[in-house]
């Protein structure tokens, strides 16, 4: 049975977005492609989908999906055991992280204040978190220097300038919850919550690498990346693709 790019998205729970950004990375090509720019889908084409979403829930990047699905099967095991070698180091690091966090709740219930010591472990730990869960795309998307800049600035920051980026991480969820569902990411929350977002990242990133074309880079990348989408929409439903409307409309209003 073939199926356009809309049903297939209802059919899997993928947005056309995504299957759009499989398209064009070559991950997943629809087998016809009609005279007015429809995208058909197959039953192969199915299932080459579902093949990705499995390899997508073990902790694979697009990269390496798209090289699993291209090798015989003896690479294929190999390409799979290398990976198991890193689920494994990476459930020793979470462990230690759970270890960590553990300790300062400890310290934060009986009113003991994080030490240096303690908060250039969390560093780390984040660092190392966000390298194993986002290191390839972003290496990818802004390059190498780009992305050892920002890890150094935060391995520098101190803990009031985290807690400066905390709050606003936080201010942005309450923000998104509360004006989602207005579905008006131009009007005056809508605006408010692309300014935030944008002085989040300005807190976040090194000095000289925030820009307009950085930032709208980057929500377009939520939106193109099941993960961040998971991120934002845990906020609210349709959180990702709002945030993305509002700041291309911030900027548009800023001209």
């Amino acid at each position: 049975m073939p199926y356009t790019i809309g049903q297939l998205a209802r059919l899997t729970g993928v947005t056309t977005r995504t299957l759009r950004h499989y398209d064009a990375i070559g991950l997943l090509k629809p087998s016809e492609v009609l005279e007015n720019g429809y995208r058909i889908y197959h039953e192969d084409d199915v299932a080459r989908l579902h093949q990705i979403l499995v390899y997508r829930e073990l902790g694979f990047e697009l990269n390496a999906i798209k090289d699993i699905l291209t090798t015989d099967q003896y690479n294929r095991m190999v390409v799979m055991e290398n990976h198991l070698d890193l689920l494994a180091q990476e459930k020793q690091r979470i462990e230690a992280l759970i270890q960590s966090v553990e300790l300062a709740m400890q310290k934060s219930k009986e009113g003991l204040p994080m030490s240096e010591q303690d908060f250039d472990v969390f560093k780390r730990e984040k660092i190392a978190a966000n390298e194993a869960q986002y290191g390839e795309e972003i290496r990818e998307k802004y390059g190498a220097e780009v992305v050892e800049k920002s890890n150094q600035h935060f391995s520098k920051m101190d803990k009031d300038s985290y807690a400066k980026i905390e709050a606003l991480t936080v201010e942005l969820g309450e923000l998104l919850a509360k004006h989602v569902a207005d579905n008006h990411p131009l009007g005056d929350a809508g605006q408010l919550i692309a300014k935030k977002h944008a002085e989040f990242l300005k807190a976040a990133w090194p000095d000289g690498l925030f820009s307009q074309e950085a930032h709208l880079g980057l929500v377009e990348m939520y939106t193109l990346d099941d993960r961040f989408k998971a991120y934002y929409d845990a906020f609210a439903e349709g959180a990702t693709d709002y945030l993305y409307a509002a700041v291309v409309g911030f900027y548009w209003v800023e001209e």
